[in-house]
Formats: C-alpha cells, structure tokens, sequence
C-alpha cells in the first residue's frame, strides 16, 4: 500500500542527512575532504572539490530514489515529460543553423 504521496522539504533534508550519515565515512577513507560537510549546504558550486561535488551528487540522488521507492511513487510520468523536454532541447540545439 502507498504512504503518502507529498513529500515536504523537512522529509526531504532529514532522508538527505541520513544518507550523508551513512556514506561520509566510506566517502572520508577514499579521500574526502570535506571539513564540516554539513556546512557545504550554502557553499556556490565553484567552490566545491570534484569529490565534495560527487558526495554531495550522490547523496541527494540517493535520498531522492529512496524516498521514490519508500513511498511507492510512480515515476514514469515524470520521466516521459523528463525525456520530452530534453528530447526536444537536444533536437532544437543540434538543428540550429550554425552562427
């Protein structure tokens, strides 16, 4: 059975944290040097390592696929409208005459 379908910003952030907390120590014995990770969240993106950028990557995209899954959401609409509009982007960039 679905749980709810909504997923507030506090949800999300607290499943966001509960990865981090999971993975930095597997992210730290590969070289991660991250500091205060938690203090990343109003760091601009050309600020960021590759690796702060790749653990930061990663952990959102995993807190996002599980509460997906933990929540039995459908994602195939969205990844049909996804895949249409970046369709359409792509054909609109390579047909474009040349400047």
């Amino acid at each position: 059975q679905a749980t709810s379908r909504q997923i507030s910003q506090a949800d999300l952030d607290k499943q966001i944290r509960r990865v981090q907390d999971t993975v930095s120590p597997s992210f730290a014995r590969s070289g991660l040097t991250m500091g205060d990770w938690m203090a990343l969240a109003g760091v601009t993106k050309q600020q960021l390592q590759g690796d702060q950028f790749n653990f930061l990557c990663y952990t959102h995209f995993k807190a996002y696929s599980n509460m997906i899954i933990e929540r039995n959401i459908d994602f195939r609409p969205f990844i049909r409208q996804f895949e249409e509009r970046v369709g359409k982007q792509a054909a609109d960039l390579l047909l474009k005459p040349p400047p």
